[in-house]
């Protein structure tokens, strides 16, 4: 991984980030805390060479509301519905050793495009707020 941002909502695999440069990644501490299939957690399973665990800031907790509730909106899915519920986003970041740029910058073209398409949705005086969404 280069740039971006991916939100796994579910086990990660083997040597997550190894060789990520750029980008962010964001996982359920449930899925890290867990035993994976081979009894293994993926803590072990996370590449430490080039990536660490962060908690998250409130602006990406926010952030990640707003990808969330999309998410729901295009694909029903009962899982992020679940987190979109909850009082707190159960999440960490994972993020390159060395990162090279900010978590602002990493975030701005997927708010750019997530803007544009909240105002296709639902008209650009109702854009979404980044304050915690209501999932019915």
């Amino acid at each position: 991984m280069t740039a971006g941002v991916v939100l796994i909502l579910g086990p990660a695999g083997a040597n997550l980030g190894a060789g990520m440069t750029g980008g962010l990644a964001y996982l359920l501490c449930s899925d890290v805390d867990d035993k994976s299939l081979d009894g293994r957690t993926n803590r072990q399973q996370l590449n430490r060479d080039s990536v660490q665990y962060s908690t998250l800031a409130a602006q990406e907790e926010q952030w990640l509301r707003r990808i969330l509730l999309r998410h729901v909106q295009l694909t029903g899915s009962p899982r992020a519905a679940e987190l979109l519920a909850g009082e707190s986003l159960p999440l960490l970041r994972v993020e390159p050793l060395a990162p090279p740029c900010s978590i602002e910058e990493s975030w701005a073209s997927i708010l750019s495009r997530l803007a544009s398409q909240e105002a296709r949705s639902y008209g650009r005086d109702k854009l979404l707020t980044s304050e915690r969404p209501v999932v019915q």
